[in-house]
C-alpha cells in the first residue's frame, strides 16, 4: 500500500517521505484529483497557511476529490498544521472558507509580551484543556499562530497550552489531526506517522 502525500509546492515534502520511507512503506505525491481518487492513505501536509492551501486545493480543483476520499471513502486521513485547519469551514487568518468537514473555526492565537507568535518550539501536551497535568513522556515541535478552535472538543484527544489551551491532537472518525509537525518532533513524531501509516 502506498503512502499518498499531497504536494501543495509549499510545504516540506522531504521531511515526510523520509520518515514513510525509514519505514519501508512506498510514498505517492499526489496532486491532480485523479491521483488523491486512487489514495489509500492521505497526508495534507502543512508549511503553509490556511489561504494559501485551501486556494492551491481549490484552484487545482480538488475539493470535490478530498472530500470524496475523506467523508465518503473514508480513507485514513493525516492532516498536518494548516493541513487540519482547512478542514475547518473558516478562518481569521483570510477571508477563504476551509472544506467544512470539522465544525470548527481557525482562530489567532492571544499574545502579550510573555506569549508571542507565531508559537514556535517543543512543547508537552495534555489530555485536558486548561489543565496543568502535562504528559512527560512526549514532545512535539509547533510552529503557528492560528489554531483550530473546534466545535466538539470530545474530538480532541491532545491540548497544548501556549497563552490559551488549543487542539493538539484530534480523532475525528478516519481523521488524525495535528497542529504540530510530527515530521519534525523526531522520535516522538516518527512514531505517530508510522502508526498512522501502518494502521
Amino acid at each position: 500500500m502506498k503512502i499518498s502525500v499531497l504536494n501543495s509546492n509549499i510545504n516540506n515534502l522531504k521531511s515526510i517521505t523520509k520518515v514513510i520511507d525509514y519505514y519501508d512503506y512506498d510514498t505517492l505525491i499526489v496532486e491532480t484529483p485523479n491521483e488523491i481518487l486512487l489514495a489509500d492513505k492521505l497526508i495534507i501536509p502543512g508549511i503553509s497557511s490556511f489561504n494559501h492551501l485551501i486556494n492551491f486545493i481549490k484552484s487545482q480543483n480538488l475539493t470535490d476529490s478530498l472530500k470524496e476520499k475523506i467523508m465518503i471513502k473514508k480513507i485514513p486521513i493525516l492532516a498536518i498544521c494548516a493541513g487540519m485547519q482547512i478542514l475547518a469551514h473558516s478562518s481569521e487568518e483570510g477571508g477563504e472558507s476551509g472544506l467544512g468537514i470539522i465544525e470548527g473555526k481557525c482562530k489567532l492565537i492571544p499574545s502579550n509580551k510573555n506569549f508571542l507568535i507565531p508559537h514556535h518550539g517543543w512543547n508537552y501536551l495534555s489530555k485536558y484543556e486548561n489543565n496543568l497535568e502535562l504528559d512527560y513522556k512526549s514532545r512535539f515541535y509547533f510552529c503557528h499562530s492560528y489554531y483550530l478552535s473546534i466545535n466538539d472538543t470530545t474530538l480532541v484527544d491532545k491540548w497544548c497550552s501556549y497563552n490559551i489551551s488549543f487542539p493538539a491532537l484530534i480523532n475525528y472518525e478516519n481523521i488524525t489531526g495535528t497542529q504540530f509537525h510530527p515530521e519534525k518532533s523526531l522520535n516522538d513524531g516518527m512514531e505517530l506517522i508510522n502508526n498512522f501509516c501502518k494502521k
